[in-house]
């Protein structure tokens, strides 16, 4: 197995806090009886998904992940966050960084590079390789970064892409003392190209073509696993990594994709494929089969949830494999810590994922029937319909960010605690 060699450079992931939203409805609700809509929902492999209140929007769902990550650290070492970068493909402006926003809003210090990325659901991968470069060459001791991530997906009711689209944030601190995951840095096989798969004209509006995007998703795990296999010399898929995780549009895809990888390249037979999926890569899907696919964030969440669901308490390794239409791909090798599972622990994942709000059809359709207000001079905000959501999830100890209003393009937002972050 290919392990960590050069201890003076090790860099990953010390901390995580995850936001999967305040409100959730499963897919039974969705399906509404309708019995050829269910059988195709249900082929997807999810549970429920993440729904978007008239108060969220991507600042809102970054910057609570990131909030839940700075409450596990301590004074000094929030002052130590010297990168913060946003992970997103809903940018809402042009030009100015939604960082501006998260950065003041979780009081970060002043000595602080702030930058947006987007690159569809890959962009969370770049950041933390940006985020890793940064701290592995800062001079300052304790020099951490924090990225986050924020999504809101946009789908017509009854279409299938509906069922597995989610929203939320995902944060992770990187840091040269990992206690979750260290990156092997420059390890890494990569794949890109252009591949209209899936666009966002408009923020409200998403083009999908599923065919395409499958066929680039398989293409780009296998030419991603090639490269690694080609800078690793002696890399082996099966040996190499105790855990797998994969960006996950929905459960179902990243079961064919694990087949067709371990089938065609590995050699396995069916059966032998089963248990390796069920080994290694079933742990990740127990967070995301729950929130939908969260774009930016879901590799990343993903990975979280292997180390959580892994059982594995000593030292251990995982691979990641994170793609983003358009296309850009990635498949790394990390090394998770002992303990790394009590570690994500603290950062409530669970516990956000079980206090969300649960919501039938028709408080749902009311819901996505409204859009985040982007590219607007002013805006009002339908608090009131959001404060039952808001309410369940305060009574359980999850403080939220919300988004107030919309005044000469300036966005206004409130902590649901009245925190002065």
């Amino acid at each position: 197995m290919v392990r960590r060699t050069d201890r003076a450079r090790t860099v990953g992931i010390d901390a995580i806090g995850v936001d999967p939203g305040a409100a959730a409805i499963t897919v039974d609700a969705l399906s509404r009886g309708d019995a050829a809509h269910d059988r195709r929902v249900r082929a997807l492999g999810m549970e429920a998904r993440g729904v978007a209140l008239p108060c969220d929007d991507p600042v809102t769902f970054g910057t609570t992940a990131g909030r839940r990550v700075l409450e596990q650290l301590t004074p000094d070492e929030r002052d130590g966050i010297e990168l913060l970068v946003f992970a997103t493909e809903c940018g809402l402006d042009l030009s100015k960084s939604l960082c501006g926003s998260v950065h003041r809003l979780l009081g970060l210090p002043s000595t602080c590079r702030t930058v947006e990325m987007k690159q569809a659901c890959y962009s969370a991968t770049a950041a933390v390789q940006l985020a890793a470069a940064v701290v592995s060459t800062s001079p300052r001791p304790g020099a951490r970064a924090l990225v986050v991530t924020g999504d809101i997906g946009h789908h017509p009711l009854h279409s299938l892409p509906e069922a597995v689209t989610g929203v939320g944030g995902v944060a992770v601190l990187v840091s040269a003392e990992p206690r979750i995951a260290a990156l092997r840095l420059g390890l890494s096989g990569l794949h890109c190209a252009d591949v209209s798969d899936t666009l966002r004209p408009s923020y409200t509006e998403e083009v999908i073509d599923p065919d395409l995007s499958l066929l680039s998703y398989l293409e780009c795990l296998r030419f991603c696993w090639q490269d690694y296999a080609a800078r690793v010399p002696g890399a082996d898929f099966l040996a190499d990594f105790d855990l797998l995780a994969m960006h996950t549009p929905f459960a179902a895809m990243v079961k064919g994709a694990h087949r067709t990888l371990t089938r065609d390249v590995v050699g396995l037979t069916p059966t032998q494929i089963d248990a390796d999926f069920e080994r290694r890569v079933e742990p990740s899907l127990a967070y995301v089969r729950r929130t939908g696919n969260i774009y930016t964030g879901t590799s990343l969440l993903c990975l979280i949830s292997a180390v959580a669901h892994g059982g594995i308490r000593t030292e251990a390794a995982a691979g990641v494999f994170s793609y983003g239409s358009g296309c850009s791909a990635e498949f790394y090798g990390c090394d998770i810590a002992p303990g790394a599972a009590d570690r994500v622990a603290d950062g409530g994942v669970r516990e956000a994922l079980d206090s969300r709000c649960p919501l039938d059809f028709d408080h749902y359709a009311r819901f996505a029937g409204t859009d985040v207000p982007a590219g607007v001079r002013n805006a009002g905000v339908d608090l009131e319909a959001a404060q039952p959501a808001l309410r369940h999830v305060k009574e359980a100890g999850s403080p939220r960010l919300m988004l107030t209003g919309v005044e000469d393009y300036r966005r206004h937002y409130a902590w649901t605690d009245g925190a002065p972050w």
